[in-house]
């Protein structure tokens, strides 16, 4: 049987599942990491016959072994590390996690991972909570510091949810860990779940159910783009360079992207198109 890799954190691993059905269809899968429900969502996914997990022992670890597969010298080493005592013979393995060469490669059409399942207990999670929930509602997600530091996110990011609010005909669902929504708990139209999800996954089953997700360029835009939910995504520093990997796989009829130098204006009016909200007060 032939396998795969995917490696580190959400955004990281749902990219990596594209190139795995592009590469290899179905087959078994290594994680490298130790993201809190990540082994549920990859046993779910019915193109992984099985999956084996590897973890760092500590984040200098990781970094090292990201640099050692990310230089070309040193993959093969970086690639022992990553299957560890798994048993899996290297010569089995298929890189479909991002490498060097393919961020690089800016004419590259990215593949966009199809048909991506969710655990069962996520989506009832995500169905009870949505039963409590005025409709139309839209779960937001302004930062994620897996990727960039808070400074490198899109400048007017509480400009723009104080905007949202005030279209007291809609229903807003804070989600994330890297934030504080506490202003946020004294209006009616607003529910605040930040660091109150059990994973990322009953996130992501949130927003299939939702009207629509306004997010950061992240994991939950990545499950957004393959899941075909409406998403507005307002980018981080990294989506400056349009030919930049994580600026080319947010793309598809169901998002807009705008980049973090975008003015509040344009992307207000954008939200009127797309979703409907405008300010009623």
């Amino acid at each position: 049987m032939k396998w795969g890799t995917a490696i580190g954190n959400w955004g990281d691993v749902i990219c990596s599942l594209g190139f795995f059905q592009e590469r290899l269809g179905t087959g078994g899968i290594v994680y490298y990491g130790g993201t809190h429900g990540m082994e549920d969502f990859l046993k779910c996914q019915p193109f992984i016959t099985e999956l084996k997990v590897t973890r760092h022992k500590d984040v200098p670890e990781f970094q090292a072994t990201m640099q050692a597969l990310w230089t070309p010298s040193q993959y093969e080493q970086g690639l022992l590390t990553v299957l560890g005592n798994t048993g899996v013979n290297p010569e089995d393995v298929v890189n479909t996690a991002l490498s060097f060469d393919e961020s690089r490669n800016y004419n590259r059409n990215y593949p966009i991972v199809q048909n991506l399942n969710l655990p069962q207990e996520a989506r009832e999670w995500a169905k009870e909570m949505s039963k409590s929930l005025p409709r139309p509602f839209y779960v937001v997600q302004p930062y994620s510091i897996n990727t960039v530091n808070l400074n490198g996110h899109w400048p007017y990011w509480w400009e723009y949810i104080r905007w949202l609010i005030q279209d007291k005909s809609k229903h807003f669902v804070t989600v994330g860990k890297d934030w504080d929504d506490e202003p946020l708990k004294t209006f009616n139209n607003t529910t605040c779940l930040v660091k109150k999800t059990p994973t990322m996954c009953h996130v992501f089953a949130l927003a299939e159910l939702s009207d629509g997700v306004i997010t950061t360029s992240n994991s939950l835009a990545h499950f957004c783009v393959a899941s075909g939910v409406k998403t507005i995504v307002c980018g981080n520093v990294r989506n400056t360079d349009p030919n930049d990997f994580f600026t080319k796989i947010i793309q598809g009829d169901n998002i807009k992207l705008f980049s973090y130098y975008s003015k509040p204006l344009k992307v207000f009016f954008a939200t009127k198109e797309f979703f409907d909200i405008w300010p009623t007060q």
